[in-house]
């Protein structure tokens, strides 16, 4: 056929042609269309395959080294993050401690401007490291000793933290959110006899402590109320709680009958009455009366009134000699050391008695490792290790102590490191 009549065949038949044009195009489409889905199906299913390996592998138990051994202090870096982390804790500093990882709820927030209202300073501090389940992640056992203000004996204290190293900085990541595997990881690393040889070591010394200063012992059960008490509504900028504070928290003795009343003031309600010779925590002195920690709640006494276990006036919030006040006991040391251990046991018995009601069914928080014992003592045999994060049920309380549900059979624990949910 000529060029001329093919040319002429389709001006005349064009309507023909283009809808043959147009059916061959939507054929070479299709077959494109089907190519790039199956192409494209494929490469989903690579896909869901590679991560259903992922996961698959992520729960694998994570073997914890044969060789794995505590490093005390060995990176400095690390030493300077938490010397910079327990700065902000003792100041309260939430903005700080959130920008290092720390996770923190309002009660949270609540229950530590309770502790840093009385806290001066950590001191003392030791990191021990060991490796992480994760690439470049560190489980640290920061060891530590507080200084409570107005208090001169040091509280020894050791946390678990999970630290991850991203180029030159770190953060904090919550134990609690970590997958099955890497908890189970971390809680073999803290069976580790070097951890427990450490715990033992914290928890003796917090115990001498507590011995050889019963003013120190009163007042971290006082604390201990105070913060396990603590919740969202108690956080404020109010800076009143730590001046109040800083007046000074000492154990007091009256040195005659006086009058308990609920405001400063001799117009003051009259809650109760002191006989010479009692006992009570001083938690801040203003205007010439002592606020003290009174039963279950808090009052106020005259400050001329009292002294301190060693016979000293408590005079305008500090610890003056013997000669400030003609009101002064002359009382012997070993008088007045024998008046507070019975105060104090027969006020441990009252608290123990009221309080126990109030927490059992309840569930106590570890807030840092410590040893589970068979007796509300720390002579009693140890029947195991708990550490950050854990809970149990509490069945009721015991002194200073919260005896707990641990794994079938009853233990105790202190009650300074752990908090009540």
């Amino acid at each position: 056929m000529e060029f001329n009549d093919v040319k002429k065949f389709v001006t005349e038949h064009y309507q023909y042609v283009a809808v043959g044009v147009l059916f061959v195009l939507l054929v070479v489409v299709l077959i494109v269309f089907s190519v790039q889905r199956g192409k494209s199906g494929k490469d989903d299913a690579k896909v869901a395959e590679a991560t259903a390996s992922s996961e698959e592998v992520s729960t694998e138990p994570i073997p914890v080294p044969d060789n794995l051994t505590l490093e005390q202090n060995a990176y400095e870096d690390i030493n300077s993050f938490f010397t910079k982390y327990y700065k902000a804790l003792a100041d309260a500093d939430f903005d700080t401690l959130e920008s290092m990882g720390e996770t923190l709820s309002d009660d949270d927030k609540a229950k530590r401007s309770v502790r840093a209202t009385y806290t001066e300073d950590y001191e003392n501090m030791s990191c021990y490291t060991v490796a992480g389940p994760e690439d470049n992640s560190f489980i640290v056992f920061v060891y530590y000793e507080i200084k409570f203000k107005n208090i001169d004996t040091l509280a020894p204290g050791l946390s678990t933290f999970y630290l991850i190293k991203d180029g030159d900085s770190y953060s904090l990541k919550s134990i609690s959110t970590l997958p099955e595997n890497e908890k189970e990881y971390i809680t073999e690393v803290a069976g580790l006899d070097d951890v427990n040889s450490l715990l033992e070591e914290v928890d003796t010394l917090y115990q001498k402590n507590m011995e050889s200063d019963p003013t120190l012992a009163a007042f971290m059960t006082s604390l201990q109320t105070k913060v396990d008490a603590a919740d969202s509504s108690s956080v404020s900028t109010d800076t009143s709680s730590t001046e109040e504070a800083d007046a000074a928290t000492v154990r007091v003795t009256t040195t005659d009958t006086v009058n308990v009343r609920s405001t400063p003031d001799e117009n003051g309600e009259k809650v109760g009455t002191a006989m010479a010779g009692d006992s009570f925590v001083r938690i801040s002195e203003e205007n010439g009366w002592s606020k003290i920690q009174y039963k279950d709640t808090e009052a106020y006494v005259r400050s001329d009134f009292l002294t301190t276990a060693q016979g000293d006036t408590v005079v305008a919030g500090q610890v003056a000699g013997d000669d400030a006040s003609n009101n002064t006991a002359e009382t012997t040391q070993e008088e007045t050391t024998t008046t507070e251990e019975t105060t104090q046991e027969t006020a441990q018995q009252d608290t123990a008695e009221s309080s126990s009601d109030s927490v059992t069914g309840k569930k106590v928080v570890v807030s840092e490792p410590v040893t589970i014992r068979g007796e509300a003592s720390t002579d009693a045999a140890k029947i195991g290790s708990a550490y950050k994060g854990d809970t149990y049920k509490i069945y009721g309380t015991d002194g200073d102590w919260y005896k707990i549900d641990y794994k079938g059979s009853t233990g105790y624990v202190r009650k300074d490191v752990v908090s009540v949910e």
